[in-house]
């Protein structure tokens, strides 16, 4: 051999140890990417079975191009392979080492190095072993022979598809996280307050999924960029309901009882300044009870209802019952998308439409649906799922249908329950509302009141600033609207009565 070979080959070696150094370092990004995403508990626990099908599939691939190149088939001899093996891990510790000091960020360790060392000598081991199995000198025709097997010619692809997928993924994933780091940074929110503070409200229910404490007295603040947004303080009843409260002088001979989400409930508001409250400022003959609670939907309203303990509840025999609507967010709720599960609604009740109309209560959406919450749960912790902002489903017609049927057969149980059949919803105002649920009560015979234009609720004045809730003055805006038209819904008493504006 002469020297230019030997310098030819030992180059040979040198970039071919490079290339499989990085595929390590791809081997060990995967491993670290996965266990990031799937927050495990045991640092790398994935990094060893994806780093070794990534490493030995850049050797097949490696090999299998060696085939048909007389200058890379000349490194298949004993001393190359040792070369080939030593010098790409060295190159993949050396990129190891320069990527902790680039990116800090990603917390790589003495303890992760070592681990890097482990499982991609091991990797590269079984690679060697693979392909130089034979000891004779004719490797090139062996491994010709080798590739003419189907199995192992199909083990290649299967292999090199992993890990083009892997690779895919890390890039995608990478990128997504360097989007989000370089978003600028919202406002800055601070909680404060007794109700803010984890088990102080909420308590686990089997039927609702979760439910307000009975006789609380909580406080609850909120800062945006350092500015005060609200200082409230919250009371709820013996039955956990949000307290209301009437006019000294009124003498309600009648109930209002309300459904609803954190809308309803009064998030921001004292308890003088909630949705019932001012409806009860606005017609004394009605005594308001506040069923709202943060989270909730319509599946709330349908599974309270079938407790069959309301009619305990409340002392006053005729009323109202009101449902505060709010478009495609009830929609989600009641559905149960990945963005909600991920979030807090795991435990709620999970219905179903029965085959020729009507609803059936399979339970929580945990107990119905434990592989579609599992897969909505690692999806919900990729990068680039949370840079699109994607979540499933997305809301169709027949997720509209489900909420109006929840919704039927609440007017249908708060009817038999309470002996009275005055039942509306109350859209709330929305900006560009699409109003596709409407159709679906009207078809049910469900009343409501569509206030979806009475104002802007991204208005100024209507939300507190940095957060989504109703301020008081959009809660008396609403029931001044309310008040008139529930006169005209239920002048009839009919439960055809459809008011729309």
């Amino acid at each position: 051999m002469t020297l230019q070979e030997s310098k030819g080959k030992s180059r040979t070696v040198a970039v071919s140890g490079m290339l499989l150094g990085l595929i390590n370092l791809v081997a060990i990004a995967i491993g670290y990417a996965w266990d990031n995403w799937t927050h495990r508990q045991h640092p790398f626990a994935a990094q060893i079975p994806l780093g070794t099908i990534v490493t030995v599939a850049g050797f097949l691939f490696y090999f299998r191009a060696a085939l048909t190149s007389t200058s890379r088939s000349a490194i298949q001899n004993g001393p190359a392979w040792r070369q080939l093996y030593f010098t790409s891990l060295g190159f993949g510790s050396l990129g190891f080492g320069l990527t902790a000091l680039l990116l800090p960020q990603l917390n790589f360790s003495i303890s992760r190095m070592f681990t890097f060392f482990v499982s991609q000598a091991f990797a590269n081991a079984c690679a060697i072993c693979v392909v130089s199995s034979v000891r004779d000198a004719d490797h090139s025709a062996k491994l010709r022979s080798l590739f003419r097997h189907r199995w192992f010619r199909l083990l290649l692809k299967v292999s090199m598809a992993l890990s083009v997928a892997a690779f895919a993924f890390v890039a995608v994933e990478g990128t997504s996280y360097l989007l989000i780091s370089s978003r600028p940074a919202g406002p800055s929110v601070e909680f404060g307050g007794e109700y803010s503070k984890a088990g102080a409200f909420y308590l686990p229910d089997q039927r609702l999924g979760a439910v307000a404490l009975p006789n609380l007295n909580l406080d609850c603040q909120r800062k945006v960029n350092g500015n005060d947004i609200w200082d409230v303080t919250y009371h709820t009843d013996q039955f956990g309901r949000r307290v209301s409260t009437i006019l000294p002088s009124a003498d309600p001979k009648q109930f209002a009882i309300f459904f609803g989400c954190s809308f309803l409930f009064g998030e921001g508001a004292n308890d003088d300044q909630t949705i019932p409250s001012s409806f009860a400022a606005k017609n004394p003959e009605f005594r308001p009870y506040n069923y709202g609670i943060p989270g909730y939907g319509t599946q709330q309203m349908l599974a309270k209802l079938e407790t069959g303990t309301l009619r305990q509840e409340v002392s006053e025999e005729d009323g109202v019952g009101l449902y505060l609507y709010l478009e495609d967010i009830h929609e989600a709720r009641a559905v149960g998308t990945m963005e909600v599960l991920n979030a807090w609604a795991s435990t709620f009740p999970c219905y179903e439409i029965k085959p020729g109309g009507g609803v059936v209560n399979h339970g929580s959406f945990v107990d119905a649906r434990p592989l579609l919450l599992s897969t909505y749960h690692l999806l919900g912790k990729s990068n680039f799922v949370q840079y699109m902002g994607i979540s499933f489903p997305t809301l169709s017609d027949r997720h509209y249908a489900l909420t109006a049927e929840i919704v039927a057969e609440s007017q249908r149980q708060f009817k038999a329950q309470m002996g009275v059949d005055r039942f509306c919803v109350i859209v709330f105002p929305k900006r560009n509302a699409h109003r596709k649920l409407l159709p679906h009560l009207h078809r049910l015979k469900v009343p409501y009141i569509d206030c979806s234009d009475l104002f802007d609720p991204e208005g100024e004045g209507f939300k507190f600033v940095g957060d989504g809730h109703p301020t008081p003055k959009a809660n008396e805006l609403l029931i001044e609207h309310l008040g008139i038209d529930l006169n005209k819904l239920f002048a009839s008493r009919s439960p055809e009565v459809i008011t729309e504006q």
